[in-house]
């Protein structure tokens, strides 16, 4: 998981600040789409710019799946989540969603680090979103900054939004991967060709899991970035805000560099935890 952040971290500035673009009907629009984000950010901050909060992204995949995929099996076995029990698809959802509030409680600095510095503009590109002044800070330089200014307390701000967030996508991504995985089970070609119903079924789930949590990443990367008491005053303020000021569209911000983030980062997550359980079976646990 935070090998693929090389890959993937890219996208995610994209979509960071394609989410802070607009924000409270602000006029300044640094980038068209999702596409002249990427060209605009690499020509103007270079590899650096693109690779923006690497450091802080690879430690929050570190923190997040690991305990959200940790945990998520013993929740599962403690509500009885078994395919023999009455609602198992629910219990699947409850059991995601658990795991994923946890998880996003235990990462949440991370997150925090990552989206202000993702949002850090330099060079010739168009400022969008709060702006901290962290551009010549590292990730340690970052958390003393912020513990300076605000607190321990602070390296939780907006933690609410963040669990909110990964509570519906790992609801959403654990439960339609299990429940995918099982339909797809009752095709004989695909009980003989396990890997590719794996990859099938996380390929439908990556979808799943960035339709249903992009408007919640767009609530939490706003929460995350804003000064104190600077823009929103709780999470359903800036829901309602977003609607009055931006519509519907306003929540599906950066969907496309979030799917090209999550969609390949799903598969790969699933292929190497189902491999993980096949190994960690072999000796029993």
């Amino acid at each position: 998981t935070s090998c693929a952040c090389l890959f993937s971290n890219p996208f995610e500035v994209i979509k960071t600040r394609m989410q802070v673009q607009g924000e409270q009907g602000a006029q300044i629009r640094a980038f068209r789409n999702s596409f002249h984000a990427f060209y605009t950010i690499a020509k103007n901050e270079g590899i650096y710019g693109i690779q923006r909060g690497l450091g802080p992204a690879i430690g929050y995949q570190l923190c997040m799946n690991g305990t959200r995929l940790g945990s998520y099996g013993p929740i599962k076995r403690l509500i009885g989540a078994s395919e023999q029990n009455s609602f198992y698809f629910l219990r699947t959802v409850i059991a995601g969603a658990s795991s994923g509030a946890l998880s996003a409680l235990v990462g949440s600095p991370f997150f925090l680090v990552k989206v202000r510095l993702q949002t850090q503009a330099s060079g010739a590109t168009l400022a969008v979103g709060t702006q901290h002044g962290y551009n010549n800070l590292s990730f340690i330089g970052t958390l003393r900054k912020i513990i300076y200014e605000e607190g321990i307390t602070g390296l939780y701000r907006g933690v609410t939004s963040g669990m909110l967030r990964v509570s519906v996508g790992s609801a959403a991504q654990l439960s339609s991967y299990d429940f995918i995985r099982r339909e797809l089970g009752k095709f004989e070609y695909l009980q003989q060709n396990e890997f590719i119903s794996r990859c099938a079924s996380a390929f439908a789930a990556g979808f799943v899991v960035v339709t249903f949590m992009n408007p919640f990443d767009v609530i939490a990367t706003r929460m995350y970035n804003q000064k104190v008491g600077e823009r929103y005053a709780s999470n359903m303020d800036c829901l309602a805000q977003v609607w009055r000021t931006e519509g519907p569209r306003g929540y599906m911000k950066g969907w496309i560099a979030h799917y090209a983030r999550l969609g390949p980062h799903t598969i790969l997550t699933f292929i190497f935890w189902e491999q993980a359980k096949i190994i960690a079976s072999k000796y029993g646990y």
